[in-house]
């Protein structure tokens, strides 16, 4: 950018830290972990986490959030 005389202009970078659908739902719990003390460290850099793959192929959202998301007692079944 320097060369082209738009040294001022860089605009930048953010990330998204991700993984790959084929982890362990077990192991989501690190990468989570790792995702939130790096954001801590890079506020301005870390934008989100994704978990990168085909749905249909490997393991879907519902695989990893079932352990994560405790069904509430009452909930009543119509």
């Amino acid at each position: 950018m320097e060369q082209q005389g738009r040294g001022d202009q860089f605009v930048g970078a953010k990330i998204i830290y991700t993984t790959l659908r084929f982890i362990e739902a077990d192991d989501l719990d690190w990468y989570l972990k790792d995702c939130i003390a790096l954001k801590k460290v890079f506020p301005h850099l870390i934008v989100g986490f994704d978990l990168v793959g085909d749905e249909n192929v490997l393991r879907t959202l519902s695989y990893y959030m079932t352990p994560r998301v405790p069904l509430h007692a009452g909930r009543s079944r119509r």
